[in-house]
């Protein structure tokens, strides 16, 4: 209901250069990550581009890490906030802001379904690189930015499932690990 109420006009003056359209992970992506990823109490995971946080919900509600949830456009973390409030979770926050600039360097699992263009993929990538010089850090990443951790010397892709899970052309979820 909040997308319909989204005026698009707007959002592309305001954020030209970012992606703002909303596209829902499937469960099944959603699923398989977070059995890749493992997360843990120890764990702070994060959805850089979470849309209304449907990757962190499922996670916060079957596993005992920190998720944490960066978006662009206000009224989806203000609707996610809402349903976080309603489900009281604790271990679960959602920010607006830009993951260009906004601090996420506690983080060591990351989650990215297609969240940015490839300038911004450099900038966000140039930060994860920083963060995983100081602490090792897992990445799930389907879509167009699967393309980008691959050629990242940095990074090494590993298939952290038992049986490689095929979720159509649009799903290909990879994961990669810090080499450093």
């Amino acid at each position: 209901m909040v997308e319909r109420g989204l005026n698009m006009c707007k959002l592309a003056g305001r954020y030209a250069s970012e992606r703002y359209e909303y596209g829902g992970t499937s469960y099944s992506v959603i699923r398989d990550a977070l059995k890749g990823l493992d997360p843990c109490q120890d764990d702070v995971f994060y959805d850089l581009g979470a849309g209304y946080g449907r990757v962190l919900f499922y996670g916060a509600l079957t596993h005992s890490a920190r998720f944490r949830g960066i978006e662009l456009v206000p009224q989806r973390v203000t609707e996610a906030n809402r349903i976080k409030r309603r489900l009281s979770l604790k271990r679960l926050d959602f920010r607006q802001g830009n993951a260009q600039t906004v601090d996420f360097s506690d983080g060591n699992l990351f989650f990215f379904a297609n969240p940015f263009f490839s300038d911004v993929l450099r900038v966000v990538g140039a930060r994860l690189r920083k963060i995983a010089s100081v602490h090792s850090i897992k990445i799930a990443s389907v879509g167009d930015s699967n393309i980008y951790f691959a050629k990242q010397r940095w990074l090494a892709e590993r298939n952290l499932l038992p049986i490689r899970a095929s979720h159509g052309p649009f799903d290909d979820l990879r994961f990669f690990v810090s080499t450093s």
